[in-house]
Parts: structure tokens; sequence; C-alpha cells
């Protein structure tokens, strides 16, 4: 194997000796760790091409060193620079396949930045990626110079610079007079321009124009670049397709939108076949394709486009799709709710029954305090919970102040951001803004206890 096994006596050696390093934290039972193992060994035998060692740790061997390093997961893959300190170590946070983990790693033991002297170097640069950014100034502007390389070290985990002071090659880029940054596309209208007054350059600016023209008007979404999408904050309009030939009709269509409204809304294509279930949870009614949907980041919210009645989905056209979009940038349309018929009885065994439609009437009640279990039917630790919280339902009643509800979150929405089943708050009267969470042990003493201190 061409991975090196770490542990305690070896790891500093290991580390000091390279000047660029992979090291994977990981445990044997680890599942994930198991999935990635082959393509790890893969990785570490062609960067041994780089003189570039990948190496491993054992962490249930060698548990003060995991957690000297903020260990809390299986795998964690960090990369060292010859230090052992790890505020200099860098997360490798990419897809766990030989591909990016190499092309990861080459990217970290190059030079932030690339110098470009001939035409040559420019076209040989140009076809390192999909996307490239080129720094374009007069030799004089030193400032300009500092400020890019400031930008390139910044994401420079994700994309290729080089930069140039030849004038040939400004004559080449198609640029009428420096500086300027340059991004270089295989995709949409295949480059885009950053001018600026000289003075304005900053390295965010440089850094955001970057990120936000490398991202495709309307591309396919992948986990490669799924990261890059969430990080821009924009909501997401994702255009569910069946075939290639349907996708790429209602491209056509609606692509003039998808540019226009590109600084508010990520257009983004999505294989219907395949990802049905997304589809789904994000509130699309049924299988039929093409389908378009618009889901804000900040808060999960979904806008489906569905049919008159709201019981199919709605036909994608250039008109339907750009009257949703408006709605939403314009904030004059509501999110989808999705919520299940509410009960025949309100209550079950004392608890309150809670679908999406009667939730604010309940838990936002300014004069009640109300205790919410978020839950899955399928989730276990929910199935265990139940009897406990019927019997602490039992226990109150009789009073009229305290609400014990439940809600299962998998099926309704709701304004809160579960990350997983049970969560249980508490909304305290008066104060409906600052819920709590309850944290302690699901028992009845203790859900008992955390009411009455709060």
């Amino acid at each position: 194997s061409d991975v090196v096994v770490l542990s305690s006596d070896n790891f500093a050696e290991f580390v000091k000796e390279n000047p660029l390093a992979l090291a994977e934290f990981y445990a044997p039972w680890c599942g994930h760790c198991k999935n990635l193992a082959p393509e790890y060994e893969k990785a570490a035998t062609q960067l041994k091409e780089n003189n570039i060692p990948i190496g491993k740790i054992d962490c249930t061997e060698n548990q003060e060193l995991c957690s000297s390093y903020g260990v809390q997961g299986y795998p964690t893959l960090k990369v060292f620079h010859g230090s052992l300190d790890n505020e200099k170590t860098t997360p490798y946070q990419g897809q766990r396949t030989a591909e990016d983990i190499v092309n990861f790693m080459i990217r970290q033991s190059a030079p932030a930045v690339l110098e470009l002297k001939t035409i040559e170097d420019l076209e040989n640069f140009k076809n390192k990626a999909d996307v490239v950014a080129v720094g374009l100034w007069d030799e004089a502007d030193a400032a300009i110079n500092k400020t890019f390389y400031e930008a390139a070290n910044l994401l420079k985990d994700s994309f290729y610079f080089a930069a140039s002071t030849a004038k040939e090659l400004f004559k080449e880029a198609g640029l009428a007079s420096p500086p300027a940054v340059i991004l270089f596309k295989t995709y949409d209208e295949g480059k885009s321009v950053f001018v600026n007054d000289a003075s304005q350059w900053s390295a965010d600016a440089i850094s955001t124009f970057v990120q936000q023209e490398s991202r495709p008007i309307l591309g396919e979404l992948s986990p490669t670049n799924f990261k890059s999408f969430i990080d821009s904050g924009n909501p997401l309009g994702y255009l569910f397709y069946d075939t290639a030939e349907s996708r790429d009709a209602v491209v056509e269509q609606i692509y003039d939108i998808a540019k226009e409204f590109r600084d508010q809304i990520s257009f983004v294509t999505l294989d219907g076949e395949q990802y049905g279930r997304h589809a789904k949870a994000l509130n699309l009614k049924d299988t039929t394709f093409p389908a378009f949907v618009i889901q804000r980041i900040s808060d999960g919210k979904t806008f489906p486009l569905l049919s008159e009645d709201g019981k199919s989905n709605g036909v994608v056209s250039s008109v339907t799709v750009r009257t949703l979009v408006k709605g939403v940038v314009d904030n004059t349309i509501q999110p989808f709710l999705k919520s299940e018929p509410e009960p025949e009885s309100p209550y079950e065994e004392n608890v309150r029954v809670l679908v999406g439609s009667t939730y604010e009437s309940v838990v936002l009640d300014e004069t009640k305090d109300v205790l919410v279990e978020y839950y899955a039917p399928w989730c276990g630790h929910c199935k265990n919970l139940a009897p406990k919280y019927v019997e602490l339902a039992e226990l109150y009643k009789d009073d009229d102040n305290v609400v014990i509800a439940k809600i299962d979150a998998s099926n309704n929405d709701t304004p809160e951001q579960i990350q997983g089943f049970p969560t249980i708050k508490f909304f305290k009267a008066n104060d409906k803004a600052n819920p709590i969470t309850f944290s302690d042990s699901r028992e009845v003493e203790a859900l008992a206890r955390f009411i009455e201190a709060n």
C-alpha cells in the first residue's frame, strides 16, 4: 500500500519531513471510512509520483493524537504543510474520490498564482480546468498585484489563478486596457470580465466575482458544485427533467430568465429519474417531468410550480417560470406550506397533535407555554420517547397555561430548522421568538424539570 500507516510514534516525523501531506483520521468500524479506503489507496499511488505522501491514523488506537486535532467525526481529512500546528492545517472538504483528492492536493502544491508570459502559456492555462481566473495589469501596478494574490490565496483550494503583465496577452484576451480579471469558462458565454478602477479593487471583490461568475447560468447540479451554490446564499431554482431532450427544450425557453436573474436566483438542472425523492421533498407533486421549483437557502422554504388546482406539477414554460421567479424575487407570493390534514381530534392521549396548517396558531399563542416535539414516524428514538411524552402530557393535562404538543416534521412544514429527530423545543409565553432547545436525557422527570425551569 502507498498509504502511510501513522500512529503517535511516527506522526510528528511524517508531518515535519514533508512540506505537504494529507492525513486521514479514521475508525475501523466507520462505514464512510471503508467506502473511502479504495479511493484513498488510488490517490496515494497517483500522488506518489508528485512526491505528496498521504497517511492514515486509526483514532481508536491513537485517541489523544486525534483529539489534539479536534477530530469529532470519521473520516476527517487534513492537509499538513510541514507543521504540527492545527491552526496551519487545511481541512479537506471535497468529494471522497481519488480524482478529487489528487486534484486538490496538486492544487495545494502549486503556487497560488501562475505567471503567464506568452499567448501559448495562456492557451495552456485555459485548458487546466472548466474555469480559470487570469489577472492582467501593468507591471508598475504593485497594489493590483498584491490584491490579486490575496484573492488567489483565498480561493486556491477551488480555482486556478494566473497573472501576466505581458501586453500581447492583453490583446489576446480582448482587453482594451488593464487592469482586469478575466474568468475563462468552457460554458455559458465563455468568459466574464471584472474591470474596475484600481483604487476600488479588493481581494473580497475579486473573490466574490470569481465565485459568482464561475457558477453556470443554468447548469447541472452535482456533488462537486453543490457547495458553491449553497455558499452563494441565493435561492436555488431546480429544473427537474426526465430526458436530455426535455431538459434541453426547457433550458432553451428559460435560459434568458436564468441569465437575467442570476444574481438573485441560481438556476440548476437535476435528473428527476435519479433524484425523484428530492423533487418530492421540495414539494413537487409527482414524477411528471420536466418540473420546476425554487427553494430559499436561508430557511428551506419552497415555491413549487404547480397546476392551478395544486394537485400536480405545472407546465414549465418561459411564461410560468418568469411569473414564479418574479413572485419570489419581489416577495409577492407565499412559500408552499406542506401540511397533513387536520386530525379529527386535536389531542392524542393529552398530546396536542399539530400539522403544518395549525402549527403557528398553537405554538405562537402568546398566552401559552408550549413544548413541541418534532418527530418522524420512522425514527427509533422518537418511538422510544412516545410513551414518556404521553406520561408528561398526563402531568400537565389540567394546566391551562401549558401545552404539550408534537408534530411530524417529516410531513409538515414548520418555521424551525430541524436537523434531527426527535428535537424538543420550549416556546415560552410572551417570548415566542426565542425557543429553548431541550438537551437533557429524554425522561419524564427531566422534561418536567425543563418546563418548570423555563
